[in-house]
C-alpha cells in the first residue's frame, strides 16, 4: 500500500518565477488603470480650460501648459487608486482562473504574494513621496501663478465686441466693434483716481505691447479727453488724433498664504495647525498606496466562479470610505480636534488593521505545503 507523504518544495528559483508573474500582471493592469483614470480627469481638465478660452477668461495657449500641470497633480490621486483596484483585478483573475488554485497546490502562501505586490507598491511609494513632496506644491504654485497671468492678459488683450471690460479694476473699456485684425471701433474708457473721473471716447484704437514691457498700451486715434470731479463744472475738454493709454496690471502675489502651495522644507518651519495638517497629508498618500495594497490581497480573494470583477464594487466602497475618512481627519487636524498626538495616522493604522482581520477571517496567515503521491 502506498502512503500519501507531505513534500515540500524547495523556494527558490521556482517561486522567482512566482514573483515575476505576479510583478508583471499587476504592473500591467497598473499602467492600465492608472492610464484610463488619468485620462478621464486630464479631459474633464481640458473641457473645463477649453470653456474658459471660449468665454474669453483665459488665453488659449495657456490651455494645454495648464492641462500639463493639472496632469502631474493628478498623479498623486491615480497612482494610489490604481495600484489598489490593479492588485484587485490581477489577483481576482488567478482566482477565477484557478491560477492562485494552482499556486497554493505549489506552495505559495499569502505572504509569498504580498512579497512582489509590496515590491511594486514600495517603488509606487518612492515616486508618490517625490510628487507630493517636492512636485504636487511646485505645481499648485505654478498653476496658479500661470492662471492668474493668463486671465490677466486675456483682460487685457481680449476686447468683445459690445461688452464692457473692466480689467484688474483698472477702469472701464468699451468697443462697439472689433475687427478681425484686432482693431477696435468706437472706443470708450473711463478711469478715476483721486476723485477725478477720466472719460476717453475715440474713433478707433488698437493694442500694443508697452515699450518697457510692463502691460500694454491701448492706443486711440481721433477722440476727445473729458476730465474732472462728479458735480462740478470744471471739466476740461480735449480732442486728440493720437492718444495712449497704459494698462498695467498689479503685481501678483499668487501662493502667499495657501498651504498647498508652500515647499514642505518651509511648512516644518512653520507652527501652526493648518501646516502640520498639509505635512501630514503629504505623507499620508504615499503611506496610504501601501495600506491600499496590504487590503487588497484579502479583499480580492473570490471564488472561482464569481469572475474578475466579483468583489471591485466592494473595492470602490472601502477606496470611498477610506479617502473621506482620511479627508475627514485632515480637517480635525487642522482645527485641532481628533485624537490628541496621532493626527491622522489612525487612519492608515485602521486599514492595516482591517487587512489583518481580513487575512485572519479567511485563514491565509499560514503557508500550504504541497502534497504528492510518492
Amino acid at each position: 500500500m502506498i502512503r500519501p507523504e507531505i513534500v515540500t518544495f524547495p523556494r527558490g528559483p521556482a517561486l522567482g518565477i512566482v514573483d515575476r508573474y505576479i510583478f508583471r500582471e499587476v504592473a500591467q493592469t497598473w499602467g492600465a488603470v492608472t492610464l484610463v483614470l488619468l485620462m478621464i480627469l486630464i479631459s474633464n481638465s481640458f473641457a473645463r480650460y477649453l470653456g474658459q478660452a471660449a468665454a474669453g477668461t483665459l488665453p488659449g495657449g495657456a490651455v494645454l501648459k495648464l492641462v500639463g500641470l493639472a496632469a502631474l497633480n493628478y498623479l498623486r490621486i491615480v497612482v494610489p487608486v490604481g495600484l489598489f483596484f490593479a492588485v484587485m483585478l490581477a489577483l481576482g483573475r488567478f482566482y477565477r482562473d484557478s491560477e492562485m488554485t494552482a499556486m497554493r497546490a505549489c506552495g505559495v502562501a499569502t505572504w509569498d504574494v504580498y512579497r512582489p505586490v509590496m515590491l511594486i507598491s514600495l517603488l509606487l511609494t518612492a515616486l508618490l513621496a517625490v510628487l507630493t513632496l517636492e512636485v504636487s506644491p511646485w505645481v499648485a504654485a505654478t498653476s496658479e501663478a500661470v492662471t492668474h497671468r493668463a486671465q490677466q492678459r486675456a483682460e487685457f488683450t481680449h476686447f468683445e465686441a459690445g461688452r464692457f471690460k473692466n480689467p484688474g479694476g483698472k477702469g472701464i473699456f468699451y468697443a462697439q466693434g472689433v475687427a478681425p485684425q484686432g482693431r477696435l471701433q468706437d472706443v470708450f474708457a473711463e478711469s478715476h483716481t483721486e476723485g477725478k473721473v477720466r472719460i476717453v471716447v475715440a474713433d478707433s484704437g488698437v493694442q500694443e505691447a508697452a515699450p518697457d514691457g510692463l502691460g500694454r498700451l491701448l492706443v486711440l486715434h481721433d477722440g476727445y479727453r473729458y476730465e474732472g470731479t462728479p458735480g462740478h463744472a470744471d471739466f476740461r475738454v480735449a480732442r486728440f488724433e493720437n492718444y495712449g493709454i497704459r494698462i498695467q496690471p498689479e503685481a501678483p502675489e499668487y501662493g502667499a498664504n495657501e498651504t498647498d502651495a508652500q515647499p514642505t522644507a518651509k511648512l516644518w518651519h512653520t507652527p501652526t495647525a493648518e501646516a502640520l495638517a498639509e505635512i501630514q497629508w503629504r505623507m499620508a498618500i504615499p503611506v496610504s498606496a501601501l495600506v491600499l495594497a496590504f487590503l487588497a490581497v484579502p479583499l480580492a480573494r473570490t471564488q472561482p466562479r464569481q469572475g474578475r470583477y466579483g468583489k471591485l464594487f466592494a473595492a470602490i466602497l472601502v477606496y470611498i470610505i477610506y479617502s473621506n475618512v482620511l479627508g475627514v481627519a485632515r480637517v480635525w487636524v487642522e482645527r485641532d480636534i481628533g485624537p490628541g498626538g496621532v493626527g491622522l495616522w489612525w487612519v492608515p493604522g485602521a486599514g492595516v488593521i482591517a487587512g489583518l482581520l481580513l487575512l485572519w477571517s479567511q485563514r491565509e496567515l499560514r503557508r500550504y505545503p504541497r502534497t504528492e503521491a510518492a
